[in-house]
C-alpha cells in the first residue's frame, strides 16, 4: 500500500531497504498525532488511509473506513455538492475546501472543514485534511442568538422608553412635572434593568425587585415596609412589567399614601394560586398610617401605566381599593409551575442581607434615583 505516493508495505523487501521502512513507521507515527483528520482517498471516492483522528472524529475505526465510500458518512444535505467537487478535483487536479457535516453511527453530525488537494501522482488520488468546527458552529450560533436577543431587547427597551417620555408628557403640567417624572421612571426601568443582568436576563427574584423598588422611599427604615411570600424566579417580561408597576405604586404611596407620613407602612405579600390547573401569583398591597385615602376623580397616567403592565402585557388582572384606612390592590399574574421553586420566605423587612448583595451595599449607587424619586414625591403628575 502507498500512503501519499509512499510505499508503505512490501514483503519483496531487501534487507537494505529496511531503513527506508523504518523512516516510513515513523510517518505513519506522526500522522496518527496530528490533531486534525488526515485521509487518502483513491479515485473511485473511497478511502485508502485514515488517521487516528478522523476515526475518532467519525466515530468509526480503521477497518471500517478503509475502502467505504466518503458519501456513506457524508450528511445527505451535502452529498451532491461534495461529490461535485471531488469529481472536479479527479478531472482537473483543483483543490478546493468544503464545509460539511459527517454522520457518526449514532446518527449525530459533525460539522468540519475539509481541504482537499490532488496528490503529485494523481492516479493515487486525493488528499484530505479535516478540522473539527463543532465547536466554532456551536459558538457562532450562540453569538448570533445572543445577537439577535440583544437587538430584541434593545428595540423593546427603546419603545418602552419612547411610551413612557409620550404619555408622561402628556399629563404633566410643567416641564420640571415631566423631567422628575420621567427621569425617576427611567431609572426604575433601568434598577430593572441591572437586577436582570445578575441573573444573566434569565430570571430575577420577585422579593428582589420589589425591594429594589422601594429602596428609595423607605431607605433603611426596614420597618416601614414588609416582605413576606414565597422565593419566586420572575421571567424577563415579568420583571420589567411588575417592576414598572411596583414603581408607580410606591411613588404614589410616597405622595399620597402610607410613606407620605412617618407613621405609613407597607405590608406586601404574594403568594400562589391554582386556577382551572393554571398556576398563577396572586400579590396584595395594603397601606395603613397615612393620609385618609379617597378614590380619584379620574385615572392618571400612573393607573394607566399598572393596567397596561398587568392586563395587556402580562394577561393578569389589577383590582384597586380605595379604603379610607388605606389604599390596597390585588395583582394577578399567570405563572409557569417552575417560578415556585425553593423554600418559602419568614416575613422580613425589604431590606434584610441574604447571600445576594444587600440594598444597603448599594445606597451610593442608587443615590441619583434617589434624589429624582425624592423631587418626584414632591410633584403632581395626575397619576
Amino acid at each position: 500500500m502507498k500512503l501519499f505516493g509512499i510505499e508503505l508495505e512490501n514483503p519483496r523487501r531487501t534487507r537494505g531497504q529496511q531503513g527506508s521502512r523504518a523512516r516510513e513507521d515513523y510517518l505513519s507515527f506522526i500522522l496518527d498525532r496530528v490533531p486534525a483528520g488526515i485521509m487518502q482517498t483513491g479515485l473511485d471516492g473511497r478511502y485508502v488511509y485514515v488517521n487516528s483522528y478522523f476515526c475518532e472524529l467519525v466515530g468509526r475505526s480503521r477497518e471500517e473506513l478503509v475502502g467505504l465510500h466518503f458519501e456513506r458518512i457524508t450528511h445527505p444535505d451535502e452529498i451532491a455538492e461534495n461529490a461535485r467537487l471531488f469529481a472536479q478535483a479527479v478531472a482537473t487536479g483543483a483543490p478546493y475546501t468544503f464545509r460539511k457535516r459527517y454522520v457518526r453511527p449514532d446518527r449525530t453530525a459533525v460539522w468540519t472543514e475539509v481541504s482537499v488537494t490532488a496528490l503529485s501522482e494523481r492516479h493515487e488520488g486525493l488528499l484530505s485534511v479535516v478540522v473539527d468546527l463543532t465547536s466554532r458552529m456551536r459558538a457562532e450560533a450562540q453569538k448570533n442568538l445572543l445577537i439577535e436577543e440583544l437587538n430584541h431587547r434593545v428595540k423593546n427597551t427603546l419603545s418602552a422608553v419612547q411610551s413612557l417620555a409620550a404619555m408622561t408628557i402628556k399629563h404633566s403640567a410643567s416641564s420640571k412635572t415631566f423631567y422628575d417624572t420621567f427621569l425617576a421612571r427611567l431609572m426604575a426601568l433601568s434598577a430593572t434593568h441591572s437586577l436582570l443582568t445578575r441573573g444573566s436576563w434569565q430570571e430575577a427574584p420577585l422579593h428582589d425587585l420589589i425591594a429594589i423598588e422601594l429602596e428609595p422611599y423607605a431607605g433603611r427604615e426596614q420597618a416601614r415596609v414588609s416582605l413576606m411570600g414565597p422565593a419566586t424566579d420572575l421571567s424577563p417580561r415579568q420583571t420589567i412589567s411588575l417592576g414598572m408597576v411596583i414603581h408607580e405604586l410606591a411613588t404614589n404611596a410616597a405622595k399620597y399614601g402610607a410613606l407620605a407620613l412617618s407613621a405609613g407602612r407597607i405590608s406586601i405579600s404574594w403568594c400562589f394560586e391554582d386556577k382551572l390547573g393554571k398556576p398563577s401569583l396572586r400579590i396584595d398591597w395594603d397601606e395603613r398610617g397615612g393620609p385618609p385615602v379617597e378614590a380619584p376623580l379620574q385615572r392618571g397616567f400612573g393607573s394607566r401605566l399598572i393596567e397596561q403592565s398587568i392586563t395587556h402585557e402580562l394577561g393578569g388582572s389589577f383590582e384597586p381599593r380605595y379604603e379610607r384606612e388605606g389604599f390596597q390592590c390585588t395583582i394577578i399574574v399567570p405563572m409557569t409551575s417552575g417560578a415556585v421553586g425553593r423554600p418559602p420566605r419568614k416575613g422580613h423587612s425589604a431590606f434584610e442581607r441574604s447571600s445576594r448583595p444587600s440594598l444597603e451595599e448599594q445606597t451610593s449607587a442608587s443615590a441619583p434615583r434617589r434624589k429624582a424619586d425624592q423631587d418626584l414625591a414632591s410633584a403632581n403628575d395626575g397619576s
